[in-house]
């Protein structure tokens, strides 16, 4: 998917997408297409669509049908004259349309756009290298102007001293660095453990008490799972660090929170570069609670070296943690 080059008269450009036919349009244009073929009660629902489709792509069918002032089967009949098999199925359809007109409208206002190109490859790789490097960066420096030095240190002393630290992560990017701080922690001698399921997250937040720890990484700190899952940790008694935006809904459930902010603006298809914040917050922690435990911290981490070190042989310039 790409953006059209910006006309010179400043006209919005329209979103394109690669590889589509040219009648592929999203659910919004079907139904501004479609709107003079629809019967009256239809186009009421069409207009309440148009003018709000994240509102819609929240309500109930029997919320549609209440605002537009029509019956339950308009509202089905209205999903299927515009390509739809059922409510669910349209609700599924705009979501997907609200959130890449959302992300078309952040690479613009950021002038993260994609352009066409000239036509040889290799100018074409050569920007996307530009493009993400400087994101990359973007979000460390970033990453380093948020994050505070006492809640660096009051964490990483926190999980230094934690008879148990459980780390809670969903999704691609925020599971992932979920596993990435265990994997620095367990070498260090910290008795830790990453989960990614939902379920697994609640039961083993049942298990914590006193003198343990809970982590938390989170892009936007909204997901309603570990919400859940931080008010368990909190009950039973374990204090909770978070690597999250420090104002959204579940930063401000935190003793300690990395203000690890989510950066919006980029291209489309671009992997978003918040992981590098993150990963940077990771490292700090990771080096700090090294520090705190000192001799013990190397003593582990020179056991792990050596156990790995008779499957290949000792390498030049490799780190002892790793």
């Amino acid at each position: 998917m790409h953006m059209a080059n910006p006309s010179k008269n400043g006209v919005t450009p329209k979103l394109v997408v690669a590889g589509d036919c040219p009648d592929a349009l999203d659910l919004i244009d079907q139904v501004e297409q479609k709107i003079d073929s629809l019967s009256r009660s239809e186009r009421a629902i069409a207009a309440l669509l148009i003018k709000d489709p994240a509102a819609f792509s929240q309500m109930g069918i029997r919320d549609v049908a209440t605002r537009a002032n029509v019956s339950d089967p308009t509202v089905v009949r209205f999903c299927r004259n515009v390509g739809c098999d059922g409510f669910k199925k349209l609700k599924f359809k705009l979501v997907q349309d609200v959130a890449v007109r959302q992300a078309a409208r952040d690479a613009l206002e950021s002038s993260h756009v994609t352009h066409e190109g000239d036509g040889d490859p290799a100018n074409s790789i050569g920007a996307t290298l530009e493009q993400c490097c400087n994101d990359a960066v973007s979000a460390l420096i970033s990453a380093k102007r948020s994050l505070d030095t006492e809640v660096i240190s009051g964490a990483a002393n926190t999980i230094a001293k934690a008879s148990k630290c459980l780390i809670y992560g969903l999704g691609g990017s925020s599971g992932v660095m979920a596993q990435e701080l265990s994997n620095r922690l367990f070498r260090l001698g910290v008795a830790c453990f990453a989960h990614m399921d939902t379920y697994v997250q609640r039961m083993s937040a049942a298990t914590l008490q006193d003198g343990d720890v809970a982590v938390f990484l989170s892009s936007t700190g909204r997901p309603r799972p570990l919400l859940d899952t931080a008010e368990l940790a909190r009950y039973y008694g374990a204090i909770c660090i978070g690597f999250m935006p420090k104002k959204s809904t579940l930063g401000k459930e935190m003793d300690f929170c990395l203000d690890v902010r989510f950066q919006s603006g980029v291209d489309i298809l671009q992997p978003i570069p918040m992981r590098f914040a993150q990963l940077l917050a990771v490292d700090v922690v990771s080096y700090e609670v090294a520090k705190v435990l000192g001799g013990d911290a190397l003593e582990q981490l020179k056991r792990t070296r050596a156990s790995i070190a008779f499957l290949h042989g000792l390498v030049s310039q490799q780190p002892v943690g790793d």
